[in-house]
């Protein structure tokens, strides 16, 4: 994205360069804690993450809970308070990436009444990849956790 000129998400401001910002009326104010101080990772004035980034671990340790279909896979989602709203074409997106890398199956299955549903399942590579997830945000929350003792003293 270009950071030169661009709109807000919520459009009620454009970039106006490395530390600057221009408000709806033209004038121009400093940026910290604004949506568009590039790389900063905050929209305004609140910390943003990518939270996304943790859809798939997440998708996959729904399935390795229990095999599962789209809209269930959604609604279990929805309970990490990361991903409280998951988009569902991104959700698809996912399930789609893994399926190709072999980490997750699906299969069409038909019930007794409605239209048939892909349930998808965690493959042992699947299992694998998770355990790599797993040992990962173990190494972050550790991180997270040095941080914020190092804040406590402040």
């Amino acid at each position: 994205m270009d950071h030169d000129s661009h709109k807000c998400r919520e459009e009620k401001t454009e970039w106006a360069g490395d530390d600057q910002e221009k408000d709806r009326e033209g004038d121009f104010h400093a940026a910290p804690g604004s949506c568009h101080g590039r790389g900063k990772g905050l929209c305004h004035g609140q910390p943003q993450g990518k939270s996304e980034r943790f859809t798939q671990p997440t998708l996959l340790l729904c399935l390795a809970e229990k095999s599962s279909y789209g809209y269930e896979l959604l609604e279990s989602l929805s309970q990490f308070p990361y991903a409280v709203n998951p988009d569902p074409g991104a959700v698809y997106r996912h399930l789609r990436r893994l399926e190709a890398q072999g980490y997750v199956e699906s299969r069409w299955e038909t019930g007794e009444s409605g239209p048939a549903k892909r349930v998808y399942r965690i493959t042992p590579e699947g299992r694998e990849f998770l355990n790599l997830w797993v040992e990962e945000i173990k190494i972050r929350r550790f991180a997270l956790d040095v941080f914020l003792q190092r804040f406590e003293t402040l």
